[in-house]
């Protein structure tokens, strides 16, 4: 048992009264990778606090690559014949000696700061370490396979206070470190679809909130983590962001909760979210003041450590297409260096610039016709147009900005002068 603390005591027993099949794990092999970490020390306590109750005589294969911390998590259960631990690194193939019947892989290195310094590794735990476990899986005849995804997968939501359910997908940039866990995972998730495809496997899907609790290390770096750390330790509550960020949390036990119900009722080939049952996402910013509140010390909001990978800007073309009321396009050049050079036909322009120049000529045809046409009146030329030639209108830098919204055409901003490529600019 990691904990002999009252209050985690009566959260494993909490777990024998919920209304589950529980008959299902009777006489049963689980594997569990990831058993040291925050969900996992939870769940193996869970599984043997059940099996002692109802005597379902089940066994658990912890996996994990450190076999030291596993002996302090789990010293009271080291010996029971029915806990075994493999030192493994999933993300290594290798084949399972024993047959199992339920594979749990929970094996993944959730922390901000290592995620940014071993982002390699943290891909390659989430799709290296579900191929080799799917593998095990299929060798050994699992009846099920679970995946703990997470809820990152959605990426940046539209509106601050979406409902998220399993079928919303929000906005992702792949092109950022931090991308290495969230798209990781959303890999691990397609890559069970196509083994439940190709051969047939079981596969359910769990996708968790940020999860707490007492099994947490501390080292723990997670914001929500570092402030109840803190708060546990009576010290002043430290943001390194301005806390106006969402978040859904879920304490461990509940997740737990969620996990096994997911793996004894879940429907085949589904993913399901395991989040707080309160309804209502609250920000970092609330949480740190709650928490200080409680504690009697002070939230400080501390700016100068964070993370580079949301101050920088790229320097790179970025190309965007927006719809409103009608297709709208724009390209801007980003940056540090000032831009690349855009006057149509200069000799400046990057081959990117010129496939996006194309992509907006393609998008422009297909929208002109339908967007202009229902124009009632006849526009007047804009004051600011110099000269026109060739199809390509140039303005001065005094280019208004309402008239910059309804051009047809590429508009880029460079160093103070608006160039506008395109047909005849008008505004009413």
């Amino acid at each position: 048992m990691f904990s002999l603390h009252s209050y985690y005591q009566q959260d494993i027993q909490c777990m024998n009264l919920m209304p589950l099949p529980w008959e299902r794990l009777r006489g049963k092999r689980i594997l569990l990778a990831g058993a040291t970490g925050l969900i996992g020390t939870f769940l193996v306590d869970t599984l043997f606090s059940i099996n002692r109750i109802r005597q379902l005589g089940m066994t658990v294969y912890a996996v994990g690559r450190d076999e030291d911390t596993a002996r302090q998590r789990f010293d009271d259960i080291w010996e029971d014949p029915r806990f075994s631990f493999y030192p493994w690194d999933v993300t290594q193939p290798a084949s399972f000696p024993e047959p199992v019947d339920f594979v749990i892989h929970a094996a993944c290195d959730t922390q901000p700061t290592r995620i940014l310094e071993h982002p390699v590794e943290t891909m390659m735990s989430n799709i290296y370490g579900t191929e080799n476990l799917l593998e095990v899986a299929h060798d050994c005849g699992a009846k099920r396979f679970l995946f703990l995804s997470s809820g990152s997968i959605y990426g940046e939501p539209w509106r601050a206070d979406d409902c998220v359910n399993e079928s919303y997908y929000g906005s992702l940039s792949c092109n950022t470190v931090r991308a290495a866990y969230a798209e990781s995972k959303r890999a691990g998730e397609t890559l069970c679809k196509s083994w439940r495809s190709q051969y047939g496997l079981d596969v359910v899907i769990a996708r968790l909130a940020h999860v707490y609790g007492p099994t947490m290390r501390q080292d723990d770096t997670k914001p929500l983590s570092q402030m109840i750390l803190d708060c546990a330790k009576q010290q002043n509550i430290v943001l390194h962001e301005d806390g106006d960020r969402h978040v859904s949390c879920c304490y461990v036990a509940d997740a737990v909760m969620g996990i096994l119900y997911v793996l004894l009722t879940g429907k085949n080939g589904s993913a399901y979210n395991i989040a707080g049952s309160s309804g209502k996402l609250r920000t970092l910013k609330d949480i740190a003041e709650f928490l200080a509140d409680y504690a009697g010390t002070k939230a400080i909001y501390d700016m100068t450590k964070r993370s580079m990978c949301r101050r920088r800007r790229r320097a790179s073309t970025v190309c965007s297409i927006r719809t409103r009321s009608s297709i709208r396009t724009s390209c801007r050049a980003w940056a540090g260096s000032g831009g690349p050079s855009w006057p149509p036909g200069s000799s400046g322009r990057s081959a990117r610039c010129r496939r996006a120049a194309s992509s907006w000529r393609r998008a422009m045809r297909m929208c002109a016709t339908r967007r202009w046409r229902r124009r009632k009146r006849r526009r007047r030329p804009c004051a600011s147009v110099t000269r026109r030639c060739g199809g390509i209108t140039a303005a001065s830098k005094g280019f208004c900005a309402g008239c910059a919204e309804r051009c047809r055409g590429l508009i880029a901003i460079n160093r103070g002068d608006a160039r506008v490529w395109g047909r005849l600019c008008a505004r009413p």
